[in-house]
């Protein structure tokens, strides 16, 4: 594996972190699902050369790289990451340089799978973006992108590129659903066994979540009738793990809202229930699966959720390796 791909973050939903998070799932390959994101540092294996072409950055495959195209979208980024624009390390601006010329060859590949993504579906997740940034105060708006030097289209891009590689990485996995097995899916586990072991305390668990005390009160009830804890999840939970009958899978502490955790890693012993933990979100009742001890790997059942995301990064990274090494870039530092 390169060292353009060492870092993965997994699922996020919102259009807020879905930049930076397909940023990261883009150019990083795995690592435990613990350790926070961070600005990766810059690329150091791509190809270059010095060119003598005044304002122009880069070509890639033919295609220039100008300055008035790279300054808005590294301004954007360094509105997004909250640095300083008059004072943008220099590190920060090769990483971002590199990372757009990783996105031009992306979008050459984009395009020959024909990867695309609804233009209502593009404006909706931007309009929601822009008022997670701006809070629909049209006058700080103005005065923050003038700051940074970038406009609406820019974000625009820049969330339609995330957008693309997203349905991209759901077309991956989606095929390896297709077309693995379970002794595929094994094999893989075994070979990402590092990935699986803790590097910290972990538990496995599920959740039933509701609105009401009251309601919590009659989903305890019906578990001490007997009734099964995913039957009853799947039937209630407002949220995608009713699909999943309850289940969370893995995760540490600092992870989860306080109160949820501290009711979860209380629990002891394998199938044993909470009582009605509220939080934010409503009213949990919670089912300890597996303990996992620092050091301690994860069991085939819970890796499995993971493994196809894992196997997609893997096709990914060797896509854009094979990317890397055959284009043409002529790069002006």
């Amino acid at each position: 594996m390169s060292e353009r791909n060492r870092f993965i973050n997994l699922i996020p939903i919102i259009a807020c972190v879905i930049l930076a998070a397909i940023l990261i799932w883009q150019n990083f390959g795995p690592k435990p699902l613990a350790v926070e994101p961070t600005v990766p540092a810059p690329i150091a294996t791509s190809p270059s050369v010095t060119v003598p072409a005044s304002g122009v950055l880069a070509t890639v495959n033919g295609v220039e790289l100008n300055n008035e195209d790279f300054a808005p979208y590294l301004g954007f980024w360094a509105f997004y990451y909250a640095m300083d624009p008059e004072n943008i390390d220099s590190g920060f601006g090769d990483y971002f340089m590199e990372q757009y010329i990783n996105e031009m060859l992306q979008r050459e590949l984009f395009a020959i799978l024909e990867v695309a993504v609804a233009d209502d579906y593009l404006e909706q997740e931007l309009d929601m973006l822009m008022y997670e940034f701006f809070g629909g105060d049209e006058a700080s708006q103005a005065a923050i992108m003038d700051e940074f030097g970038f406009n609406e289209e820019t974000v625009r891009t820049a969330l339609h590129h995330a957008m693309l590689a997203q349905e991209y990485r759901a077309q991956l996995i989606n095929e390896i659903y297709t077309t693995f097995d379970e002794e595929d899916f094994y094999e893989a586990y075994l070979s990402y066994q590092d990935y699986f072991t803790n590097p910290e305390d972990a538990i496995s668990a599920s959740h039933i979540l509701v609105e009401t005390e009251a309601e919590a009160e009659e989903v305890l009830a019906r578990l001490q009738e007997g009734e099964p804890f995913a039957n009853i999840a799947a039937e209630l939970n407002p949220d995608s793990t009713r699909y999943t009958g309850g289940k969370l899978g893995v995760f540490y502490r600092n992870t989860m809202v306080q109160p949820f955790e501290e009711a979860a890693f209380a629990l002891t012993e394998p199938g044993e229930i909470s009582g009605i933990v509220p939080t934010n979100y409503g009213f949990h009742i919670i089912q300890l699966h597996t303990i996992y001890p620092i050091g301690s790997v994860w069991s085939f059942e819970d890796a499995l959720e993971q493994i196809p995301d894992l196997l997609a990064q893997e096709i990914y990274n060797n896509t854009m390796d094979d990317l890397w090494s055959s284009a043409n870039i002529v790069w002006n530092p």
